[in-house]
């Protein structure tokens, strides 16, 4: 099945460096990104008993850590020593909710 989608320029340009440098292109990268997502939230859809069981709002604010931790990680970016994601996202829920 073939898809069209209207991507940014900037952001196209990127995506063609970053494949040209893996040695891929970019419709690899977008299938590979949209299947590890689409993996990812198939498998939290159907959480277990313990999961259930755990603080879901605890849980939302780690996995988003978590999951932009991964990506990331996945997309080769090198984290800054001294920046810490929990605090940054505390700033971010005061400054949202002020």
């Amino acid at each position: 099945m073939k898809l069209t989608i209207n991507i940014d320029e900037e952001n196209f340009l990127k995506a063609t460096q970053l494949a040209k440098a893996d040695g891929d292109t970019v419709e690899h990268i977008i299938e590979n990104f949209l299947k590890k997502m689409l993996d990812d939230r198939y498998q939290n859809a159907f959480p277990t008993s313990k999961e259930k069981s755990e603080s879901s709002e605890v849980n939302a604010k780690l996995s988003a850590i978590e999951t932009i931790a991964r990506l990331q990680r996945e997309a080769g970016l090198k984290p800054t020593p001294d920046f810490d994601e929990k605090e940054d996202f505390r700033n971010h829920i005061i400054r949202k909710h002020a």
